[in-house]
């Protein structure tokens, strides 16, 4: 924390040369995964438009779906060869895994990274989740000691994304900003809109989720996905001695002061467990009977 506010005088300094520019400046654009508009930081520069929600801007960073396919259609046609699928079935795969990321709730966009690694590399992977270990916000989950099955569908209001305080971060704020989330929806039935927020796609799903289980539970990130496949087999299987197993088999190696009796870290480490397997799930299933926490529903096309 000292360390940070050090940084935050040090950016304050350099903003404010830039607002004493200003009669020779003529355009000047800010990016970054860490938005601190409104807040101290920028007391020196407040006279910034933020464009993250404005309508005119909501494709300008990424690919749309036309994009991708009218400038890449020679990769797509070598991709399809390379791995014997067919276009569409790969173009409903490559949409899967990297589509997704949106500030209007509507249109959607393609990871860049992500996408120029896919071609160039020739196969699917988690190209751009791999480029940094978010170690900083799983500390702040574990910290808060936050039910992981909330990051999807989280209704929020629009005040969030305002909220860059050091001494009191905002997990949904800090999770949109760094691209973990992003807008699925927006309700502007509400007197004030609120905001749908969910995981982009499959490569930012399944690679944060592994990266939480590693971090609950201490497994080695090398041996969670051998488990998470084994655990889908023998439920194909209907092997569920050797299902049992296994799930006693991980949770073996949750240290002795992680085991607390809470009902949100056990329900977030079955969660996890059905994202790694790679079935779709419904949360908070309603019933005539009552309420299932979690609900198998079918599995999803990365078989």
């Amino acid at each position: 924390m000292k360390k940070a506010k050090e940084n935050r005088e040090i950016l304050r300094e350099f903003f404010s040369v830039l607002k004493s520019s200003d009669a020779f400046l003529r355009f000047a654009f800010l990016t970054g995964v860490s938005k601190f508009y409104r807040v101290s930081i920028f007391s020196e520069l407040n006279n910034l438009r933020d464009i993250t929600f404005s309508k005119p801007f909501a494709t300008l960073l990424g690919y749309t779906q036309d994009e991708l396919e009218n400038y890449f259609r020679e990769h797509i046609q070598s991709l399809s060869f390379e791995l014997g699928l067919k276009k569409a079935y790969l173009l409903t795969k490559i949409r899967a895994w990297y589509n997704g990321y949106s500030w209007n709730g509507k249109d959607r966009m393609y990871n860049p990274y992500s996408i120029l690694s896919l071609f160039a590399e020739q196969r699917f992977s988690n190209y751009w989740f791999a480029s940094g270990t978010p170690s900083f916000l799983i500390k702040l989950i574990k910290k808060t000691q936050r039910d992981i099955t909330t990051f999807e569908n989280k209704k929020i209001s629009e005040f969030i994304f305002d909220s860059y305080n050091l001494e009191s971060l905002n997990v949904f704020a800090l999770l949109f900003q760094t691209g973990y989330l992003t807008v699925a929806e927006i309700d502007k039935k509400a007197r004030v809109p609120q905001y749908i927020l969910n995981y982009p796609n499959f490569e930012v799903k399944e690679a944060f989720t592994t990266y939480l289980f590693d971090s609950f539970t201490n497994n080695e990130l090398e041996e969670i996905q051998p488990a998470a496949e084994n655990l889908r087999t023998y439920l194909q299987e209907e092997n569920f001695d050797g299902f049992m197993n296994i799930i006693r088999a991980l949770f073996a190696k949750i240290p002795y002061p992680l085991h607390i009796e809470q009902e949100a870290y056990y329900h977030s480490l079955f969660y996890m467990i059905l994202v790694l397997m790679g079935v779709e799930i419904d949360l908070e299933v309603l019933t005539d009977k009552g309420r299932i926490d979690i609900g198998i529903v079918g599995s999803n096309l990365f078989d």
